[in-house]
């Protein structure tokens, strides 16, 4: 169908390029990805080269001051260094510790929480580490769930399905795969044929 315009204004069937909009061809996704690669690869090459360049810097600057005599300084740099080092070792030592506190609450929680930025609504310092053991204290991890429950109910994404299996008691839902109905009796497949999903 045209319009005055010479247009075709038919929408019953859409052009080939409309078709090919959700898609990306497996040549243009293989140079992407190979481009990408590469460039990740030269980035961390990169990276490599500037740790390297900035030791070499560091060993030099130590020289230098060494043969000027200045220690105070060689001294300050030596510290400076090591509080750097401490304090990166105690973020990652903080970070595994949060990490298994997060753990033990969620496997408390009765549902999982619906989007990561949620996360951050846990106070993982109320959960306490025994310093003897290393264990996770469990009345400290009961009391941020209820917590958590209690304030941040509407984050929690809980699955209201029945956990039974099929053949459990008290397990009403009926419905059977194609496979299970063919192993009834025939009278049962005939009384259970639209329960078959």
């Amino acid at each position: 169908m045209e319009n005055v315009d010479g247009v075709n204004n038919d929408q019953s069937s859409p052009s080939g390029t409309e078709q090919k909009k959700d898609f990306v061809q497996y040549e243009t996704y293989s140079r992407v990805l190979s481009q990408h690669k590469k460039s990740q690869a030269e980035a961390e090459n990169l990276r490599a080269k500037l740790a390297e360049y900035e030791a070499k810097e560091k060993e030099l600057e130590n020289k230098r001051l060494a043969e000027q005599g200045d220690y105070k300084k060689l001294l300050e740099n030596e510290r400076k260094a090591r509080a750097e080092e401490e304090a990166k070792r105690k973020q990652y030592e903080k970070q595994l510790l949060d990490g298994h506190k997060l753990n033990a609450l969620l496997e408390k929680l009765p549902g999982k929480i619906k989007r990561p930025e949620y996360y951050s609504f846990i106070d993982t310092d109320k959960i306490i580490i025994d310093p003897t053991s290393g264990h996770i204290d469990e009345r400290s991890v009961e009391e941020v769930k209820t917590e958590f429950i209690r304030d941040h109910f509407a984050l929690l994404e809980i699955s209201n399905k029945a956990t039974l299996p099929y053949n459990a008691p008290g397990n009403n839902s009926g419905t059977l795969s194609y496979d299970e109905w063919l192993k009834l009796p025939l009278k049962e497949q005939k009384l259970k044929r639209n329960k078959v999903s």
